[in-house]
């Protein structure tokens, strides 16, 4: 007895679980559309439709269960179904695309030098990037190094980070002047004591930058004390 009737339900092939950008758009179109033939020959071509379960859902992360069902258009009791799997979730971190140089300056008279570097560049698979630094450009470091440090966040908050070093070498006078005194001088009551009797001081600047040292000189003097016959 050859088969003359539809028996079987639908075959049914489900389109591959999906995964992108939190704002994508989950429209069949773009997720892919199941597939249905006809259980037999007998059957007609099946009617394909889908639900959504949302099992969880904010800026950052949804997950869909959609279940496909495939039903044969004369017979109800004919059907197939089965379940795929959306994600949209954003896990991967913004690539930073340009970290400014180390940078190396003279410093000014004030022993201070103000830095300017070029805009650090990021860029992020799923949206925009905000990018910061830990001074901004244009800051006014002092004497030394210091570490400049750039951080790219994504709308997910996910990060990347980098680093550039900013050293300022010394082009002013920051040291106290060198100082050389005479050595100390004893002599008879009545004696000359002007400097070109006792010494004279000399002195140097105390780094480069600095100018050749103004030397003053002060007197102070100290009694006897008076002695008993």
């Amino acid at each position: 007895v050859e088969e003359n009737c539809c028996k079987n339900p639908p075959v049914l092939n489900c389109p591959a679980d999906y995964s992108a950008c939190p704002s994508t758009s989950i429209n069949p179109l773009t997720t892919g559309i199941a597939q249905a033939l006809a259980g037999s020959p007998k059957c007609g071509q099946p009617i394909v439709s889908f639900t959504d379960d949302t099992l969880h859902f904010t800026n950052c992360f949804v997950s869909v269960n959609r279940t496909w069902k495939a039903v044969d258009p004369n017979h109800p009791n004919l059907f197939a179904s089965c379940i795929q799997k959306i994600i949209l979730e954003d896990k991967v971190s913004p690539v930073i695309t340009f970290c400014p140089a180390n940078i190396t300056v003279q410093s000014g008279d004030d022993c201070t030098a103000e830095v300017s570097w070029p805009n650090p560049l990021a860029t992020d698979q799923c949206g925009p990037v905000t990018i910061t630094t830990s001074v901004p450009s244009g800051f006014r470091f002092q004497l030394g190094l210091a570490a400049v440090s750039v951080l790219a966040t994504d709308v997910c908050g996910n990060t990347s980070h980098c680093e550039f070093l900013v050293t300022v070498e010394e082009n002013c006078c920051k040291s106290n002047p060198i100082i050389q005194c005479p050595a100390n001088f004893e002599s008879c009551p009545g004696s000359l004591t002007g400097p070109t009797t006792t010494g004279t001081a000399t002195a140097q600047a105390g780094s480069p930058k600095c100018n050749q040292p103004i030397l003053n000189l002060s007197l102070i003097h100290i009694s006897e004390p008076t002695r008993p016959y």
